[in-house]
């Protein structure tokens, strides 16, 4: 999954009885890191929880490809929906810099001017 990824979630059953295999749901995998990159395909899973753990996973690709992403002052959203574009959960990274970080008397703890 490396590289520009779109995901997008939405539920989209599908007919166990024409295809033989269980009920799926489209996810769609939405991605916010100070622009909206919409997913415009989505990912079927048979449960929300593997959903979960999709998005989870795409949330460290994008930090793997782009790790700075947290430290410019943005976090990154990964916001999963059902096919009507209702969110189903948000997967939320957030850097923060503690006080001590910057001004700390132990120069390999303080931050560049």
């Amino acid at each position: 999954m490396g590289g520009k990824r779109t995901l997008a979630c939405r539920a989209v059953a599908t007919n166990s009885y024409e295809t033989g295999l269980p009920w799926m749901a489209r996810f769609f995998f939405n991605q916010y890191d100070g622009e909206f990159k919409p997913d415009d395909k989505g990912l079927e899973f048979p449960t929300l929880d593997q959903a979960r753990v999709e998005a989870v996973r795409y949330a460290g690709e994008v930090l793997r490809d782009h790790p700075t992403l947290v430290w410019k002052g943005e976090d990154v959203r990964i916001e999963v929906t059902d096919s009507k574009q209702l969110v189903l959960f948000t997967v939320l990274v957030v850097a923060i810099d503690a006080p001590a970080g910057g001004t700390s008397r132990n120069p390999a703890l303080r931050r560049p001017a």
